[in-house]
């Protein structure tokens, strides 16, 4: 305990020092610690203003202005500012003065307020508290329980669940220490539970998820990508001769970065290099365009240079699509929305996310796999073609994968089996279960562990992490490659999430997304 009061007391003198210092306190110099050394004095100025005896009068001003003299601060600053004047005993008040003076009371309530802050921190009530979900997901039409049900009280099935509450009047928000309230109507993530302090401090706020468990076809097969871009994405720039045999480049003068997306030259929509060329050659003076830049449109006005081709040219190199390979998610069983990858399809040069104007997948064949190592990812080598069999359309691309409209369910893993979603707060550590296509074999149940999950409220890609156990893929594949993002994962027979990203170096380990969240989005709820 000594050591305890001591630190605290070494603390706060700290403490004080720093406020005396920062504010530019006033500061006493004392005659028996200073010893008319005119180094100590000089030190002591730059601490702040010079404090005397009764009368307080600043000599000197805070640091920062000029020193005096050695000579001055002694003579003038110690004997006529710092009350050491003849006859005068500042040693028995300079304690007071630094704010010392009530240390044991404050050191008492200091005590005090800190037991009842962990006490009340690690109450069995606030444990509760902090054990709420980040949201709770009710099965509105369901025969598995009565507690999914949705005729179930959101409040009761939170009390039931959680035990958070020990009587009816405060679980029902009467006045106390913890007061809950229900807001929000029926509506999809309208509901909410508030859990207050007082009934000031909001301490948690859960959404109530209230639907329907959706039934989705698992996918786990490779398929080809292939988007039309909205318009035409800028990935740099390069500057060209023209006629006079003039080096130029009118984009980067006219102030275009990588990354803007041009949607159209003087009032034509382009979306393809082709229309942007016949755009520029029919009015070769001058160029208004308008363009995207970090989701603003703005306009820029350009005066083309002629190239030695004869064409008008800006000096911007431009995408108008994208290809890649990836892998199916799942299809829904009633709307038949599909989505794939789990994460967005970026640029390679710029790190832009895609807009899509129009795209599809396609079945893709799987080559072979180049195995991934520690610091070394590995990748799925595919191909496919302009006669592939069309899976479906690619309508959106977002940071949770791409979404479209299958065309049928036949070319999921196992056709005409679906299986449910999982809500997130379902989804535990343990066994589970990756679907995926590995060597042109058709998509095959791999074993793996889900060893850490988030609670989240709101989507994000990061959702969770698996380890790859199953031995066939770990000698296959080394865990997780590039090309497998998308694959279902499986647990207690509901798909949970897809995986999304490979740890560069754990090739055994991987995050996943909620694949909640992705049906959300294909289904159009976020």
């Amino acid at each position: 305990m000594s050591v305890f009061v001591n630190k605290a007391s070494f603390m706060r003198h700290i403490l004080f020092r720093s406020l005396h210092q920062a504010h530019g306190s006033l500061r006493i110099i004392d005659n028996q610690r200073t010893n008319n050394n005119p180094a100590d004095v000089r030190q002591m100025i730059n601490w702040g203003v010079v404090r005397m005896g009764k009368e307080r009068r600043h000599c000197f001003t805070a640091k920062g202005t000029n020193m005096p003299k050695e000579k001055d601060c002694l003579n003038n600053a110690v004997k006529n500012c710092c009350a050491c004047r003849e006859g005068e005993d500042n040693s028995a008040r300079s304690n007071t003065d630094i704010g010392l003076r009530g240390n044991i009371g404050i050191k008492i309530f200091g005590i005090i307020l800190s037991a009842l802050v962990v006490f009340f921190n690690y109450s069995p009530r606030m444990r509760a508290v902090r054990a709420l979900p980040k949201a709770v997901f009710i099965n509105s039409v369901s025969t598995l329980n009565d507690a999914e049900k949705g005729g179930a009280q959101c409040l009761d099935y939170l009390k039931s669940t959680l035990s958070i509450f020990e009587s009816e009047s405060t679980a029902h928000g009467q006045e106390g220490a913890l007061n809950v309230t229900e807001s929000g109507d029926e509506t999809l993530g309208a509901k909410r539970i508030s859990v207050r302090l007082f009934n000031l401090f909001e301490l948690a706020n859960v959404p109530i998820y209230n639907q329907e468990r959706a039934m989705l076809y698992p996918g786990g097969r490779a398929v080809g990508i292939s988007i039309n871009l909205r318009g035409l994405l800028i990935v740099g720039s390069g500057s060209f001769r023209n006629r006079d045999g003039r080096e130029c480049c009118p984009a980067k003068r006219a102030g275009f970065r990588a990354g803007d997306v041009i949607l159209s030259i003087n009032g034509t929509a382009v979306s393809t290099s082709e229309e942007m060329q016949l755009a520029l050659n029919a009015n070769p003076d001058s160029a208004q365009i308008v363009f995207e830049r970090n989701s603003r449109r703005q306009t820029l006005t350009v005066k083309p240079e002629m190239g030695t081709d004869g064409k008008a040219k800006i000096g911007a190199w431009v995408r108008d699509s994208t290809v890649g390979i990836g892998t199916l998610s799942f299809v829904t069983e009633k709307e038949k929305a599909s989505a794939a990858l789990g994460h967005a399809v970026l640029d390679a040069d710029t790190g832009s996310l895609l807009n899509v104007r129009k795209g599809e997948m396609v079945e893709a064949d799987v080559l072979g796999v180049t195995k991934g190592s520690s610091g070394f990812p590995g990748e799925l080598r595919g191909a496919f073609g302009a006669k592939s069999l069309r899976i479906g359309s690619i309508d959106v691309n977002t940071e949770l994968g791409i979404f479209g409209i299958a065309d049928s369910a036949d070319y999921t893993c196992e056709a005409g089996e679906t299986l449910p979603i999982a809500f997130p707060n379902e989804v535990h550590k343990g066994e589970a279960y990756i679907i995926t296509q590995i060597d042109g074999e058709k998509p095959q149940p791999y074993s793996c562990k889900i060893i850490k999950n988030a609670a989240q409220s709101v989507p994000s890609q990061k959702g969770l992490v698996i380890e790859i156990t199953d031995e066939r893929l770990l000698n296959k594949t080394g865990g997780i490659v590039q090309g497998m993002s998308g694959s279902p994962i499986v647990q207690d027979g509901r798909i949970a999430a897809v995986v999304t990203h490979v740890f560069v170096n754990e090739p055994n380990r991987g995050y996943g997304v909620y694949a909640f969240w992705m049906y959300s989005v294909a289904c159009g709820e976020n």
